[in-house]
């Protein structure tokens, strides 16, 4: 694990799994640090190169080497007596200190277990209050009702199109600078998952865009916008008349042209006719 700014549900999970490791070391008599075993003769006397062995039979100690016997053979430093025992799940030795704490080696009452166990807590518990990202699945937003509400709004004001194609400069600049209520956890997957960011152990309350582009806006007008079916293709008509233009994501219906009526030219007859009738 490093430093980083936000913690995804994959991090829970491992720091998940660091738990449960560390939970079955101190269970297990292979893998718990208290009951690494050495061996060493019962008794002896003397030093270094004048170290007598008067009692030759194996006895077995618990956590760390470094007992008396040791010093004496080899001139190293003896370990303080908390990290070796004759006895097991008694020892503190450095290992089970960082990894359990109550030792006077770090920190009497931290060690990584809890430091661990702290962690998943605080991420269970704690929400991010603001996010603001590029969103990289700008449709999986579509159905948050803050979002939507305004999103409906822009398309019920024509000054934000011109016929039926997004003024897209003006919509980016309204949306970015517009924050939006997230309004609960399934939400807050979609808010997550719209990021890039993957699944967040916590919920998000806020959000706002950043760098969209007209594609991203074009896709989500499209995916708010409502919409009818004509000719068997969906349309999207605009409340102020027309239709939303979308380059590659809508159909614009052709408009019939009116049949003009053509009046029937007058025939005006020559007065020989008129004479011939008469």
């Amino acid at each position: 694990m490093t430093k980083k700014g936000i913690y995804t549900d994959k991090d829970l999970l491992e720091i998940k799994g660091y738990i449960r490791r560390i939970k079955f070391f101190s269970k297990n008599n292979t893998y718990n640090p208290q009951n690494i075993t050495f061996t060493r003769p019962k008794a002896f006397t003397g030093k270094g190169k004048d170290i007598e062995i008067t009692d030759s039979e194996q006895v077995t100690i618990y956590g760390h080497y470094a007992d008396d016997y040791f010093k004496a053979k080899y001139g190293g430093k003896k370990a303080p007596n908390s990290w070796y025992s004759s006895s097991k799940n008694t020892s503190k030795p450095p290992l089970y200190q960082a990894l359990f704490g109550g030792g006077n080696l770090i920190n009497r009452n931290k060690g990584l277990l809890s430091v661990l166990l702290e962690a998943e807590a605080q991420l269970k518990n704690m929400k991010i209050t603001h996010l603001s990202f590029q969103p990289y699945r700008i449709g999986r937003l579509a159905n948050i009702p803050s979002l939507r509400k305004f999103v409906l709004g822009l398309l019920k004001n024509k000054d934000y199109f011109r016929n039926g194609v997004p003024r897209y400069r003006n919509i980016i600049s309204d949306l970015e600078k517009n924050p939006f209520v997230v309004g609960g956890e399934q939400n807050s997957d979609g808010v997550s998952e719209s990021a890039n960011m993957g699944l967040l152990p916590t919920e998000i309350e806020t959000f706002s865009f950043q760098k969209l582009t007209p594609t991203t806006v074009g896709t989500l007008l499209v995916a708010i916008a409502k919409h009818e079916v004509v000719d068997g293709k969906k349309v999207y008509p605009l409340k102020f008349g027309g239709y939303l233009n979308v380059r590659g994501k809508t159909t614009v219906p052709e408009t019939k042209k009116p049949e003009v009526k053509t009046k029937k030219p007058e025939v005006k007859k020559s007065w020989i006719e008129q004479l011939w009738r008469d």
